[in-house]
């Protein structure tokens, strides 16, 4: 749809976005878990399991990897950028006892917008993974990487707007990541950020 004229817009750039997060658990006589939780983040240790998985400690970084700036060719065109974004995970036994190989299988949560669509036209993607954990001794740390995510953001140039009235500016947001541990078959913890993510989606 070719766009109309319009006054006063300004793209915005994408907003570097940082989050670590680190948290604890362990398991108490009566078989529960109890976490102590930084961050708006969840690790339950499910203690009926068979690895021991009694005192995990996670770290998980959103980083940015590369960006990339692609220069309009005229006023009603789009300016285009991307950035390109993944988790590292680590995860370290603070236990007394070693840990087994794990797998680790994740989701991360993906807000897609396409400029000249209107708002609430957005999709959610699932960019899902997995991941072979070694056996960890105690003191020791196993880490990952999750694919790469590359988010996309676009705006018209000049003075300009859709006739349906559509987005004029469009930016893709990473929504928040899950990631649960499994011993074979068996789940022995998961991880999630934000918490919200767990009462809205599936695994």
């Amino acid at each position: 749809m070719k766009p109309g004229r319009r006054n006063n817009f300004v793209a915005d750039g994408l907003l570097d976005i940082f989050c670590a997060v680190s948290l604890k658990t362990r398991v108490i006589k009566n078989g529960f878990s109890v976490a102590a939780v930084t961050a708006f983040a969840s690790l339950t240790a499910l203690s009926s399991l068979t690895a021991r998985a009694d005192d995990f400690q996670f770290t998980v970084e959103r980083k940015k990897v590369d960006a990339v700036n692609a220069k309009p060719t005229s006023e009603g065109s789009a300016a285009n950028r991307s950035e390109t974004w993944h988790y590292q995970v680590s995860l370290r036994n603070t236990g007394f006892k070693p840990q087994p190989a794990l797998q680790a299988k994740y989701i991360v949560f993906v807000e897609r917008q396409q400029l000249g669509k209107k708002v609430g036209t957005e999709t959610l993607d699932r960019v899902t993974g997995t991941a072979d954990l070694p056996a960890t001794p105690t003191g020791g740390t196993a880490q990952f990487s999750t694919k790469d995510v590359v988010l996309k953001e676009s705006g018209l140039v000049g003075d300009f707007i859709y006739a349906n009235g559509g987005r004029i500016h469009a930016k893709d947001a990473i929504h928040g990541v899950w990631i649960k541990l499994f011993d074979g078959t068996k789940e022995v913890g998961q991880y999630i950020n934000p918490t919200t993510l767990a009462t809205k989606q599936k695994f």
